[in-house]
C-alpha cells in the first residue's frame, strides 16, 4: 500500500490529542480518500515541504487500533445514505473481536491480542469488484467502510454499509493473496427493506430478498454464517481442484453431463468426511455457534426483536434447529417434513439391502439432487429419488427466488 499524506490544511479536527487529516490511498490501481488520525509530530515530519510519499513497502498503520476498536465513523456521512442500520452503526470492532469470533479463530491467526489495524477507509466499489484477494470482492456497487486488522498468520476484515455488517477472516499473508484461505464469513443484515428490490441494492448483499416470502421488518436482522478450517481445503489436501470447485458451487454444473459424476464424487466423499454442499473445507468447530450465540445479546441491546436465517442447504436447517430457530411458515414446515419422511424411506430401503444409511452430509447431497435445476435423464437415480419432494429455497416462481426463513426471538436477551 502507498500512503500519500496531504497538506495539513485540507481538513483537521482534534481527538485525544490527535490530528485528523484527509489522505489519498492507492491500492490495487484504485485511489480512495479517507481520514487518518496522527500525532502532531508525525504530521510535521510527514509534510515538511507540503507532501511526502512513503515507500511502497513501508509501514501502513493508519490509525491506532485502540481508537478503532471503540469507534465507528458516522456512516450516514461516510456512505452518503440517510438511514444506517443499528447493527452496522453501533456494533464496534471491539464487539466483533471480543464477542463474535471464537478462540480457535484467533489461535489460527497467531494470537487474540496480536492484531494491528492496517487500513481504515470508506471506498466506492464497482459491481463484481474483485477486492484485494479471492473472496474479498462484492456483488453490487456502492460505498463501503472497510477496516483490516493484520495478524501474524492472517487478516480480519470488517465491512459496513447502510444495512449490513460483514466479518471476513482469512488465514495467510496479504502479500500472497492467492494463498489466503477463508476461515470465517459472518454477516448481520438489517431486514427493513425486504420485500422490494431495494433490499438487493447493497454492496454487502449477495442474494435476493424481494420474493413473496420476504417481508420487511424494521426490528429483525438476517445472519449469514460460513466457517471453514483453512488447513483442510479439499483442493489443497487432494489436489482435485475440479471437485473443490463443484463443492463450492454445485449449481455451476446444472444441465451439464459433468454434473452427475461430480455429484457422485461429492456424495461418496461425504460418506467418509462431513463435507456438505457449498463447503470447500470442513467447518471450523465451534466458530459458527459462538457467533450465533454471541450476536444475540448485542442485537437485543440495540432493539432488535428477532434474528432470521435463510438456510442455504438441508444440513443448515438441522444446525439452526439445534440453536433454537424455528420455521414460521406452515408451508415450509410441511415441505421440510415431507423431505424428512422421504429420506427416512431411502434409509430404510438401504438398511434392507444391507447398505449403510445416509450420513447427515449425504442426506444434504441427496436433497440437493432433487432440485429442478438438475433433473434430467438419470437424475436423480431411482434409489435416491425423493418422489418430487424438493427443498423450498430452490423453487422459483416467475423467475423470483423463493426463500425459506427460520427465525428466533431475542426479546429480553440483553446482556446484563
Amino acid at each position: 500500500m502507498r500512503l500519500y499524506v496531504a497538506e495539513p490544511e485540507l481538513q483537521r479536527g482534534s481527538r485525544s490529542g490527535l490530528v485528523a487529516v484527509r489522505v489519498m490511498v492507492t491500492r490495487g490501481g484504485r485511489t480512495f480518500e479517507q481520514t487518518v488520525w496522527k500525532r502532531p509530530d508525525e504530521l510535521d515530519a510527514a509534510v515538511p515541504g507540503g507532501r511526502r510519499q512513503e515507500e511502497a513497502n513501508g509501514p501502513d498503520l493508519v490509525v491506532s487500533a485502540g481508537h478503532a476498536l471503540d469507534h465507528v465513523p458516522d456512516l450516514a456521512r461516510e456512505l452518503g445514505h440517510k438511514q444506517v442500520a443499528r447493527a452496522a452503526q453501533r456494533i464496534t470492532d471491539r464487539h466483533v473481536l471480543e464477542h463474535l469470533l471464537h478462540d480457535d479463530v484467533f489461535a489460527l491467526l497467531g494470537g487474540r491480542n496480536e492484531g494491528r489495524l492496517i487500513s481504515a477507509e470508506t471506498v466506492q466499489v464497482s459491481e463484481h469488484d474483485a477486492g484485494l484477494f479471492p473472496g474479498d470482492g462484492e456483488h453490487h456497487a456502492g460505498r463501503v467502510h472497510v477496516r483490516r486488522y493484520a495478524y501474524p498468520k492472517g487478516v480480519v476484515t470488517i465491512k459496513r454499509n447502510h444495512n449490513a455488517l460483514k466479518i471476513h477472516v482469512h488465514r495467510g499473508a496479504l502479500d500472497r493473496p492467492d494463498a489466503l484461505r477463508e476461515m470465517v464469513k459472518f454477516k448481520i443484515r438489517d431486514r427493513r427493506y425486504d420485500g422490494s428490490t431495494k433490499a438487493n441494492d447493497s454492496p454487502l448483499t449477495d442474494w435476493v430478498y424481494h420474493g413473496a416470502t420476504d417481508k420487511p421488518h424494521p426490528h429483525a436482522v438476517e445472519l449469514s454464517i460460513y466457517s471453514r478450517d483453512p488447513r483442510s481445503y479439499h483442493g489443497d489436501v487432494t489436489g482435485d481442484q475440479a471437485t473443490a470447485e463443484f463443492l463450492a458451487e454445485p449449481f455451476s454444473l446444472a444441465g451439464s453431463d459433468a454434473f452427475l459424476p461430480a455429484w457422485r464424487r461429492a456424495f461418496e466423499h461425504a460418506g467418509q468426511a462431513p463435507l456438505f454442499p457449498g463447503q470447500v473445507a470442513p467447518s471450523l468447530p465451534g466458530a459458527a455457534q459462538h457467533f450465533t450465540v454471541g450476536a444475540e445479546p448485542l442485537l437485543a441491546h440495540l432493539g432488535y426483536q428477532r434474528i432470521d436465517n435463510l438456510p442455504s442447504h438441508w444440513n443448515v436447517v438441522h444446525y439452526l434447529r439445534k440453536v433454537g430457530y424455528e420455521v414460521p411458515s406452515k408451508a415450509d414446515q410441511q415441505a421440510l417434513a415431507d423431505l424428512r419422511e422421504s429420506l427416512d424411506h431411502v434409509n430404510a430401503a438401504r438398511a434392507e439391502r444391507g447398505e449403510p444409511v445416509l450420513t447427515r452430509a449425504q442426506e444434504a447431497w441427496v436433497v440437493l439432487l432433487q432440485s429442478p435445476a438438475f433433473r434430467g435423464k438419470g437424475v436423480p437415480p431411482s434409489d435416491l429419488d425423493l418422489g418430487g419432494k424438493t427443498y423450498p429455497l430452490w423453487l422459483e416462481d416467475d423467475g423470483t427466488a423463493r426463500n425459506i426463513w427460520m427465525s428466533k426471538s431475542i426479546q429480553g436477551r440483553q446482556r446484563s
